[in-house]
């Protein structure tokens, strides 16, 4: 079996689709091919040329909705689609009716339901990363946290976790000022109010260097207002790390609030701050890794559905999935026959 997988070309870089890719080459040759959904449709000319002239036997389509939709028209073969949240909660409903005949495969829940309600086909699944060798933390001493600058002008931004680092009583913060848009990178670091000591770095030359200087700190704040998946949530639950993030998907499908991380929502810093002490630290901080321990083996054991689907195989799976299939339909109707229709 030959497989077209399209990515996004930021994704490329950063390597965070590597592990589907891989999934992929265990039952079929995949060809990879990159664009970016942010330019103009005519920079991807040539890869939906490309695409047309050759034959797959299956089209995944990684976070670019949009190339195939041009394709959709041409009837190529099988196509699966694999939104992330973060850049498709805002897209209307019947946008995605277009992709009617399409497979969905959605890493978050409440688009996967979404979808679902819609009558689209959509399978869930919930990733977990490798969560690696146990880390030994201690929760006596002074906290301190790290944040990754992406986005400086959306809602997570420096002022907003320094305000969090203040009432959380975290004293020191390693800022990671490398933001994803080129015209981001001038905007001003606030000023230091001497509460909490900052320490500052731009792009390392290795992967490895961010990973060891990310995963020092007790606190990891998520850096953007809401992730397809989140991945550098993941790695820093995985390192025992407690994540501070909006309640929001994807991270707020990982994290329970005061149970395995913190969540806060729109308007305030919702914490029950009598409750953050080094016991409570301690207690979610090995919940986060446990989260990640036990997911993994969940996810692993889960790889097979997900092939089982790409490959169309005809298995019949077993789900407890509340929102899935005909039992779903028959709940919606319920519901609007009690709250709607009398």
């Amino acid at each position: 079996m030959k497989i077209s997988f399209v990515g996004h070309e930021r994704h490329r870089r950063t390597g965070s689709a590597r592990f589907m890719i891989e999934l992929l080459r265990t039952i079929a040759d995949v060809t990879e091919f990159y664009i970016d959904p942010d330019g103009a449709p005519d920079i991807y000319d040539a890869t939906m040329r490309q695409l047309v002239a050759s034959q797959f036997d299956r089209y995944v389509y990684w976070q670019t909705e949009l190339i195939s939709e041009r394709l959709l028209p041409m009837d190529l073969g099988p196509s699966f689609l694999v939104p992330m949240y973060d850049t498709v909660a805002d897209t209307r409903d019947d946008w995605w009716l277009r992709f009617i005949n399409c497979h969905f495969l959605s890493f978050t829940r409440c688009h996967h339901e979404r979808l679902r309600a819609m009558g689209c086909v959509s399978s869930h699944f919930q990733y977990f990363p490798d969560p690696g060798p146990e880390r030994e933390r201690r929760f006596d001493g002074d906290l301190d946290a790290f944040f990754w600058r992406r986005r400086p002008r959306s809602a997570v931004d420096l002022a907003t976790v320094l305000r969090q680092c203040r009432e959380l009583g975290i004293v020191r913060l390693h800022v990671h000022d490398a933001p994803d848009f080129a015209e981001d990178r001038d905007a001003p670091l606030p000023a230091d109010d001497g509460a909490v000591e900052i320490t500052v770095s731009q792009w390392f030359d290795r992967h490895q260097t961010y990973r060891e200087i990310a995963g020092a700190p007790l606190f990891f704040f998520a850096s953007r207002p809401r992730e397809g998946i989140g991945m550098a949530c993941l790695e820093a639950m995985a390192n025992a790390q407690i994540v501070v993030s909006p309640d929001v998907a994807a991270v707020n499908e990982y994290v329970a609030h005061l149970s395995s991380g913190l969540l806060y929502g729109p308007a305030s810093f919702d914490v029950a701050l009598s409750q953050i002490n080094a016991a409570a630290l301690e207690r979610m901080s090995r919940a986060a890794r446990r989260k990640m321990v036990e997911g993994r083996r969940a996810w692993l054991a889960d790889t097979a559905r997900l092939l089982s689907i790409i490959a169309m195989d005809g298995r019949r799976w077993s789900m407890s999935d509340s929102s899935a299939g005909f039992g779903d339909t028959i709940r919606r109707a319920a519901h609007w026959r009690l709250n709607v229709g009398r």
